[in-house]
């Protein structure tokens, strides 16, 4: 039997937690969500006592996230998690965890959130299909997505400026006298899909082209990073700077120019994104000039963005940047 929470929620278009907090005189409630509840509550024949018998919200948001065995303190899912918790438990909030890594996972995870009640999802989606966030809009449940982007989906977005950090980078390259600078990245994220853009748009404002010369695609050439790197070594005329997108490709590029018997930064320069955020030996942290994305202000805006939903239903999407900031260290010098 439908509960009279429940009853009222469906008629009025809102959550369940939005018609406990009208009928506990909460003030994180718009106007119009407070009108709607009163009004299907009048239809209905309900009245504010006997609603309060009913169970309340469960003060409760859900975190889906991938996660595996190697996280780490330093993992940038968990400064999400972390930026995340602490938003929610000075609104008095709890995080519930769930871990989508695996086949075909996020739907389910989100199924189960949404059987428990949460008041909202914030979700990084590695899935670029989007059967979850259909589940996730019919259930109307207020939700925002960090980091990543899912194509045709109007929903909150929390992310990292990943196409300007990716431009700071090749222009900065420019600056200290490199001219043959190549990318190795997937692109099976929008994250990489960005960087790759970036990356062609500083070489199209210097007048050069961004063909294969220039770019390696590892998912669209379907290369290992140690191939990408050994057909980059043996051109005649070679890089002398390579921008490792994806900063778990890090060790092996450096593995493979140390194979051959070069160095960083004197012979080839190395730049990247979020190394801090990939487990590396001591010798190789704070040492590959790179951008840092702050994970922990997404997850802490993620759950303003929630909070607004929960006060405002419908509002429009919204996408919000954030600017990475250039570290400058070791694994780059000037090219005389």
């Amino acid at each position: 039997m439908m509960s009279k929470l429940q009853e009222v929620a469906d008629l009025a278009k809102v959550s369940k937690a939005t018609v406990s907090r009208v009928i506990n005189n909460h003030e994180n409630v718009s106007a119009t969500a407070r009108q709607r509840v009163l009004e299907a509550m009048r239809k209905l024949n309900l009245n504010a006592n006997e609603m309060k018998r009913s169970n309340e919200g469960t003060m409760m948001i859900g975190l889906v996230l991938p996660l595996t065995s190697s996280i780490a303190a330093n993992s940038f899912g968990m400064d999400i998690l972390l930026g995340v918790e602490e938003k929610a438990f000075e609104k008095d909030y709890m995080v519930l965890i769930g871990n989508s890594s695996g086949l075909n996972k996020e739907k389910a995870v989100v199924s189960q959130m949404i059987a428990r009640d949460v008041e909202g999802i914030i979700l990084l989606s590695k899935n670029q299909q989007s059967d979850h966030l259909h589940l996730l809009k019919q259930s109307g449940i207020p939700s925002v997505l960090v980091d990543q982007k899912v194509e045709g989906e109007n929903l909150h977005l929390v992310r990292g400026d990943n196409l300007l950090g990716a431009m700071n980078l090749t222009n900065y390259l420019f600056s200290i006298g490199h001219s043959r600078i190549a990318m190795v990245t997937p692109s099976r994220f929008s994250t990489y899909r960005d960087r790759i853009r970036g990356f062609q748009i500083a070489l199209l404002e210097k007048g050069m082209e961004t063909g294969s010369d220039r770019l390696i695609d590892l998912d669209e050439a379907g290369m290992t990073i140690a191939e990408a790197m050994r057909a980059i070594l043996n051109r005649s005329e070679r890089p002398t700077a390579i921008f490792i997108a994806h900063p778990g490709d890090l060790l092996v590029a450096v593995q493979m120019i140390n194979e051959y018997n070069l160095r960083i930064p004197e012979d080839i320069s190395l730049v990247t994104f979020d190394d801090e955020y990939t487990p590396l030996p001591a010798e190789y942290v704070d040492y590959f000039t790179s951008i840092t994305q702050p994970a922990k202000v997404m997850g802490s805006i993620a759950v303003e963005l929630l909070f607004q939903q929960i006060k405002e239903p419908g509002i429009q999407g919204q996408e919000i940047v954030l600017p990475g900031a250039l570290n400058i260290r070791q694994s780059t010098c000037a090219r005389v």
